[in-house]
């Protein structure tokens, strides 16, 4: 919670820094991570309820 508040007070420093281009690329691959791990979870839960045991 801390991190996010000091990221959150220096977000200008950041934006300036590193440009807002790098951030849309980095959601975009935070996204596409999250959907791989959402269906991966989906996934294995499916083979265990096959497969019980």
């Amino acid at each position: 919670m801390v991190i996010n508040v000091l990221a959150l007070l220096s977000i200008r420093f950041i934006m300036k820094w590193i440009g807002p281009i790098p951030l849309k690329v980095l959601s975009a691959v935070l996204g596409i991570l999250q959907v791989a791990l959402a269906m991966q979870l989906i996934v294995g839960t499916l083979v265990q309820m096959v497969r019980p045991g």
